[in-house]
């Protein structure tokens, strides 16, 4: 029953079940660059969700669990459960667009861009932990704080 019931939510609301082929790329880059303990929780966490859900432009990926009912929980919980975390970001290669990784209340929330992201060319060399807030060039703050760093 509890199935029938969540593929009627996704009817109605909408809702893909995968992520596509960049959503990934950008997930996995990010889990292969967080601490070891995050890492687990989100690896399990991308394993639980019931659906997906892809909003204007898909620009806006948000994740829901427990069939998509309000407050739907993972069995696992990230430490930082503040409501809206800003848990990472990757920049694009022209330093212009990113995409952010938000969390709530120690769950995945979304995954969220600046430009239409399936054209864009990603530079995995520049993710930041947490992600930084109104970002106008990712790759130069990221250049900034590794040159700081150095001469330090």
């Amino acid at each position: 029953m509890k199935h029938i019931i969540d593929f009627v939510r996704r009817i109605f609301y909408g809702g893909k079940t995968r992520l596509l082929p960049y959503e990934a790329q950008i997930i996995n880059a990010i889990i292969s660059r967080c601490a070891d303990e995050s890492r687990d929780i989100l690896v399990e966490q991308l394993k639980q969700y019931s659906f997906l859900q892809r909003i204007p432009d898909a620009r806006f990926l948000v994740f829901f669990f427990d069939g998509g009912r309000p407050g739907g929980q993972p069995n696992v919980l990230l430490s930082n459960k503040g409501e809206l975390c800003r848990f990472a970001s990757v920049a694009s290669m022209d330093g212009e667009n990113y995409c952010t990784l938000v969390t709530t209340r120690g769950r995945l929330l979304s995954l969220e861009f600046t430009a239409f992201p399936e054209g864009l060319i990603w530079d995995w060399e520049t993710i930041c932990f947490p992600a930084k807030k109104n970002i106008k060039n990712i790759r130069k703050i990221v250049d900034e704080e590794e040159h700081s760093e150095n001469e330090q």
